[in-house]
């Protein structure tokens, strides 16, 4: 569960409503990585994220379980990989998109699902 606490001068309709359209990946994410850590506004294109999906993951044999979800600054990937840690992963990825066209335009990240056990 998430608690959020703040001054009830700072709570407007409009931060109402955006606390109602936030999905739970963009909480957990919010929650995982601060503002200054996401580049609004410079994130990649969903084309770029489905290039990424259908041509770099399976080479650094990452498995996605689902469609991309859009959140502040890009995209989650979820799937299943079956390296020992997420540092192997991360290079296995790197190595392959270092190979492609897509390697100045993004940056990945592995965060673990802990709802998982993985």
């Amino acid at each position: 569960e998430r608690l959020l606490s703040l001054p009830i001068g700072e709570i407007t309709p409009e931060f109402l409503q955006d606390l109602v359209n936030q999905t739970s990946g963009e909480m957990a994410f919010s929650a995982l990585y601060p503002k200054c850590t996401r580049k609004e506004g410079e994130e990649p294109t969903i084309s770029q994220v489905e290039a990424l999906i259908n041509t770099v993951l399976p080479q650094a044999k990452f498995s996605s379980s689902s469609k991309p979800q859009k959140v502040a600054g890009g995209y989650i990937v979820s799937g299943t990989h079956k390296y020992e840690n997420g540092d192997a992963l991360i290079d296995a990825i790197d190595r392959e998109l270092a190979k492609s066209s897509l390697a100045d335009k993004m940056t990945i990240v592995y965060t673990p699902n802990y709802a998982s056990g993985r």
